[in-house]
Parts: structure tokens; sequence; C-alpha cells
């Protein structure tokens, strides 16, 4: 039986993806292509499917409505394993309009690839944003959980100054950019895909100053703190042991 649906095929169970014999049709908009145009994510309007194998120079773009034929792979994944659609043949169909709701998700989730090659929302505290060439990179914080969110063709002229300790909405991909690699969980096609719901400050150490102690009673929270002490160690890992000024000892990651 023809699959032509994501959350059929990605039902299946992992010996019978594995043993790539399923056939598939599946009909949907593009919801984001690789930077090599090798791979790209279509969304039927229910769930999204990662698809393989095209040709770089004739893969549909963003935002296009197409129809893929293939066969059903089962990969590995870190600790799991991710099933796809390897291409046999591609019919574009036009613009597909407006991109599909996001799912809502969490920060955890996210780090997590619980939602693995799906278009979820993630809204969370930023820790620090990061601009290499075109790549835009977001750290954000939700409860105890943190993940990095890269934004694909953010402009290097307006690189945000007063984004940390604020809140924002990022609408994207649950995947992993670099193959082999958990530092990015989330890919936004564009800029249009992030929600400033607060701004921060513009002094990353604009924050009120606390103790050890002090954050011992009360607990992990999302506003920012500020430590005072004395730097006693560090590793070639970039974590620093410092003193601080009650006597009680702290770490901290750059």
């Amino acid at each position: 039986t023809v699959l032509t649906k994501a959350g059929a095929i990605l039902s299946l169970p992992d010996e019978d993806a594995a043993a790539g014999t399923r056939a598939a049709k599946v009909r949907g908009g593009v919801t984001y292509v690789t930077a090599s145009r090798d791979e790209f994510a279509l969304h039927d309007g229910s769930a999204s499917i990662s698809v393989t194998g095209p040709d770089p120079a004739s893969a549909p773009g963003f935002g296009a409505e197409v129809e893929v034929e293939g066969t059903v792979v089962s990969e590995p994944f870190f600790e799991r394993r991710q099933k796809r659609v390897k291409l046999g043949g591609i019919t574009v169909l036009g613009t597909a309009g407006a991109l599909p709701e996001p799912a809502a998700a969490t920060v955890e989730d996210v780090s997590l690839f619980k939602h693995l090659d799906q278009w979820v929302v993630v809204e969370g505290t930023v820790l620090q944003v990061r601009s290499s060439m075109s790549l835009f990179t977001i750290q954000m914080v939700q409860g105890t959980a943190s993940c990095n969110v890269l934004v694909r063709d953010w402009p290097r002229a307006s690189l945000p100054r007063d984004w940390i300790g604020g809140r924002v909405r990022v609408a994207g991909l649950n995947r992993a950019y670099m193959p082999g690699s958990r530092f990015l969980s989330m890919v936004a096609p564009s800029p249009a895909q992030v929600t400033v719901l607060k701004t921060g400050v513009a002094d990353p150490l604009d924050a009120p100053l606390t103790t050890v102690a002090g954050l011992r009673k009360r607990g992990p929270g999302a506003e920012r703190v500020k430590l005072a002490g004395t730097l006693v160690g560090a590793t070639t890992g970039n974590v620093y042991y410092a003193r601080g000024d009650g006597g009680d000892a702290f770490s901290f990651y750059m």
C-alpha cells in the first residue's frame, strides 16, 4: 500500500521502515530547504516529513506546494531512528500559501528532539544571541531547560542589541542543523518566524546583584541575576570557578 500521509510514515514500525520497501506519495507545502538543497521538509497539513535526495539544481523552494514519490527509509539519529522519504520523483504544483500552524512545544522537548522534523513553536527567555555570516543563533531558556535556535537569512545589519533577558517566540523545524551535533536543535527558515514578546537589556550585566546563598533560597527562576566573586580556577572547556563575597563557591559557563 502506498503511504500518502506524513503521519502514516512516521507511525511505521522501525523494522518496517528500515526494510526500505514501503512506497510513499505525499502532497504538501515545503517548510524548509537545506543550504545545500539536498533535503527539504514537507508538511501535509497535519504532520511533517523529511525528504532526502533531490537534485540541488531542481530542489523546490521554500513555500512551494509539491507532490513527492519515493521510498520510506529509516536512519540512525542519536539514540533513535529517523523515518524519512528518499525521493524518487517530484512535481511542483505551485505555491502552498500560508505556512501551517505550528504545534506548541517546550524548550526541553525541542532540545531532546522529541518533535523531530516537525513544525513547532517555542517561547523562552533570551540568554544570548550570536551572528555569524547570514546565520543568527538565539540561545533561549524555559524553566531549567535551554536550546539553541538558528534563524536563516538574518540581515547582519540588524543584530538585536536589547534582547538579553527578553522573551521571544520562534516557529521552525525541530531538527539538527549540523549532522551528528545536538548544538542547534531548531531551525527557523527566515526572520519572519521570530516574534519579540518583550525586549531585554542592552547591557549584559544589567541584572540585580545577589549571592550564592540568596540563589539557594530562591531556587531556579527565569529572571536574570548577577553574581560577583574572585576567580579561582578554569577548565579548557570554558567552565570557570569563583568564590563569592560570602565565601560560597559557584561556577559558570562561557
